[in-house]
């Protein structure tokens, strides 16, 4: 039944290769691991020797794994963390946090506690199951809450020893806030290397914020897209309503010409609205699945099928991201309700076998409902 969780997180670090492949040109040159301890980093901060269960990947995250049991009833398993100084985005919960201050959360099976310094820029790929290639096909980057940030990103033919001879290639991107716009940047840095191939395909995704009233490539409108399969080979931006996330799809952009791309919102603050909603779907979902494992019980209650209506508030803002608010609003209005229909349940079926175990599902959904309660 874990296969695929694990098949989820061996594709995540195919992923993340771009950003490992950097971090390690990095330790090449400083002798710093791209694991290492927190003391490391914060080498005055008592609480970066007593936080031994977590650690640095990298410059710009923080990873704080999960290695206790969940709890036999919810599945959740506790976990504290240590947050530095300075603000962090939580990618879990999807909510930009401020450190100094230890967290105590807890986590579904397939969340691994991942915290990244606000405004930091990770590079990735998609679409790869190998690295036979000498250069990355289909380059992308995450762009965490934050007024601003960059990264240089290192690549080399990944198989000689050109890099010595200086035979490698730096990416600069970066981005900043304006008034109303965040302005993200690509363009080569300088160097090269043979098989390095100027013209790339490229994915940027901004996690944490409302939907774009609208996405500029060179000052030019990119269309919005409900299926970004129907779009192949145009630029193209698209909302994941479950995530909280921009897709900004580019098919093809000159490295050594730069690209520029805004990303325009109808108000200044672009995560307070969505703060926290990653993690509250992630949860809402798991209620869903149990209150429709009574609705196949036949177990007979009004709104049986709320759980499943608030649960599909991330795909209807997919598929419409001007009802952004809309949508949340008629989540916080109906949430309450789900309490009450999850407990009349309870009250409703009688001390037999497949009463008790109804009301050990409705037990499990109401634990849910509280945590979901912390970030609404």
């Amino acid at each position: 039944p874990y296969s695929s969780l694990m098949r989820e997180t061996i594709l995540l670090r195919y992923s993340l290769v771009p950003y490992i492949y950097s971090e390690d040109w990095k330790m090449h040159r400083t002798g710093v691991s791209l694991l290492h301890p927190m003391y490391c980093d914060y080498p005055e901060q008592e609480e970066a020797y007593r936080m031994d269960r977590q650690y640095m990947f990298g410059d710009s995250l923080l990873v704080s794994p999960v290695i206790s049991p969940g709890d036999a009833e919810t599945g959740l398993a506790e976990k504290k963390t240590w947050l530095p100084a300075g603000k962090w985005f939580d990618t879990i919960q999807g909510r930009l946090m401020n450190g100094e201050t230890v967290l105590t959360e807890k986590y579904l099976l397939n969340e691994i506690p991942v915290f990244a310094k606000a405004g930091a820029i990770i590079p990735s790929q998609s679409g790869v199951h190998n690295l036979n290639g000498k250069c990355y096909k289909n380059l992308g980057c995450t762009i965490y809450p934050g007024e601003s940030g960059e990264y240089l990103l290192y690549e080399d033919d990944g198989i000689s020893t050109g890099y010595l001879s200086g035979k490698f290639a730096l990416i600069r991107f970066s981005h900043r806030r304006t008034e109303s716009e965040r302005v993200v940047e690509i363009k080569l840095d300088s160097g090269t290397f043979e098989g390095f191939e100027e013209k790339r395909s490229f994915e940027i995704r901004l996690p944490g914020v409302i939907p774009p009233s609208g996405v500029q490539l060179e000052n030019a409108e990119i269309q919005k897209c409900k299926y970004p399969d129907e779009h192949a080979g145009e630029p193209f931006w698209s909302y994941n309503g479950d995530r909280a996330e921009i897709l900004i799809s580019l098919p093809e952009i000159s490295l050594i010409c730069g690209a520029e791309i805004r990303v325009r919102y109808a108000e200044r603050d672009e995560y307070s609205k969505a703060a926290g909603l990653t993690g509250i779907l992630a949860r809402m979902k798991e209620i869903a699945f149990l209150q429709d494992l009574l609705n196949l019980r036949g177990t007979p209650y009004g709104n049986g099928r709320l759980g499943r209506e608030l649960a599909a508030a991330g795909r209807r803002i997919s598929l419409a991201p001007e009802n952004f608010e809309n949508e949340m609003a008629n989540f916080r209005m109906k949430f309450p309700i789900l309490r009450k229909v999850l407990e009349d349940v309870v009250r409703e079926k009688p001390e037999t076998p497949a009463g008790i175990r109804c009301a050990a599902t409705i037990g499990k959904a109401l634990k849910l409902y509280e945590e979901i309660l912390k970030f609404l």
